[in-house]
């Protein structure tokens, strides 16, 4: 019943890199009727945590075809093959970005950590 409220997989194209049981255990952390905008802020979180990854690694000249493709297939691994093709060991550095990210979220929701520690911490 939950999986009819609470999509299972995000589609995006670096969705193989992601557990995404764990986004499930961070969401949980919330109360019941949190849940479903929990998640779309995590899932929001973390393309953005991804695609920053992915622009620090490419050139510059790289950035217009990146956002473009991005906006076409943002949706489809093919995508993550284009980076592969341009940047050694993507799929490492994406699925660090990745884990540092839900580890910053669960530990704000927690309530470990404030959230302006966080962002601090990012500058």
């Amino acid at each position: 019943m939950l999986n009819n409220i609470i999509p299972t997989h995000h589609q995006v194209f670096y969705r193989s890199l992601v557990r995404w049981n764990v986004v499930d255990e961070i969401v949980f952390i919330m109360d019941p009727d949190e849940h479903q905008h929990t998640r779309r802020l995590i899932l929001d979180t973390l393309d953005h945590a991804v695609l920053e990854a992915a622009l620090a690694e490419l050139t510059e000249a790289e950035h217009e075809a990146f956002l473009e493709l991005c906006r076409e297939k943002f949706d489809q691994e093919e995508l993550l093959t284009w980076l592969q093709e341009r940047v050694d060991d993507i799929e490492h550095k994406l699925t660090a970005a990745i884990q540092q990210t839900k580890q910053e979220i669960r530990a704000v929701l927690a309530g470990d950590v404030e959230l302006e520690d966080v962002l601090q911490g990012m500058q």
